[in-house]
């Protein structure tokens, strides 16, 4: 049982990192293509934010 949440808890690691970097590329191009601030922009931050909560706390929560 403890194997099996284990397993869990790192995918679920690898998988917020994996749509953080994504997100980080979606961020990269609206900044690139508008050079200025986009409409779209807030929604990318606010859940790049979301993300960084949960792996934080799925970080403190496997240490």
């Amino acid at each position: 049982m403890i194997s099996a949440d284990f397993d869990v808890k790192i995918k679920l690691i690898i998988l917020t990192t994996i749509a953080l970097v994504a997100l980080l590329g979606i961020l990269g191009y609206l900044l690139h293509r508008d050079h200025h601030f986009s409409k779209y922009l807030g929604g990318v931050v606010a859940v790049m934010v979301i993300l960084i909560a949960i792996l934080t706390s799925l970080i403190m929560i496997h240490s």
